[in-house]
């Protein structure tokens, strides 16, 4: 790897680590566009799923005392089946169509939770967070873009922040161990991969280190709007992805 790309992929992650930091998720669909630039989409896509052990292994130590046990109950439990699904139903779906309803309803997220009017918390805890999970699992195993569905719920269910940052780096990393055990035994970690790791990690380290001042600087209010805008924008670059791929 030549100096130029090493930068580039250094760059797009600290972006993602900064993105990630603040918000709780988002590292992946920010830093992804920045290194596909100088990298092909296998080697990029198995780089994020490595970097989505220790990234949020950090952030669920950092907010360790926040996270509820019942609510990543309540999403695994839909996460399961809804993998499973998606894995069985992966040769049948088109991805471009999936990609492009999945962007769409993204943005509309984030315009009806800038705009709109909130409603209270959640009746039905129990099947709103199964449903979640289960739609999560479902996107995760067919395009790998399973964060945002899980950071609407998060709204929806009124976490506050650093609730929010503490459960969704926890479910993440509980999602991301078994699927890096799959594709190492299968001999997917080749010597570019792990060549092109090597500043992917450093800037996501930066950008985390970035983060931590500018996220205890951030009220509540401030948080769940960033969180939408960041989820509209994930929503948009899904959806540009699933355009130009066209």
């Amino acid at each position: 790897m030549d100096g130029a790309s090493f930068f580039i992929c250094f760059a797009g992650w600290t972006l993602g680590g900064i993105v990630n930091g603040i918000s709780g998720l988002g590292a992946g669909i920010f830093a992804l566009p920045i290194v596909l630039l100088v990298t092909d989409i296998k080697t990029a896509s198995l780089i994020t799923c490595i970097i989505c052990i220790p990234l949020p292994a950090i952030l669920g130590w950092q907010f360790r005392r926040h996270y509820r046990l019942a609510d990543l109950r309540l999403l695994f439990l839909g996460t399961i089946p809804g993998a499973l699904l998606g894995v069985a139903l992966l040769p049948r779906i088109p991805a471009r169509a999936l990609q492009m309803g999945l962007g769409i309803m993204l943005m509309a997220h984030m315009l009806w939770h800038l705009l709109a009017h909130r409603p209270g918390p959640l009746r039905s805890p129990l099947l709103w967070g199964t449903a979640s999970g289960a739609v999560a699992g479902f996107i995760q195993a067919v395009s790998g873009l399973g964060g945002p569905p899980i950071g609407m719920y998060a709204q929806l269910a009124h976490w506050d922040k650093d609730r929010t940052r503490g459960n969704i780096s926890l479910y993440f990393l509980g999602l991301s161990l078994p699927l890096v055990l799959t594709q190492y035994l299968a001999g997917y970690y080749t010597g570019p991969v792990l060549q092109g790791l090597i500043p992917c990690l450093l800037g996501c380290g930066t950008g985390l280190a970035i983060s931590y001042p500018l996220a205890r600087r951030i009220g509540e209010a401030g948080f769940q709007r960033l969180l939408a805008i960041v989820i509209g924008l994930s929503g948009f670059s899904i959806l540009t992805r699933a355009l130009l791929d066209s």
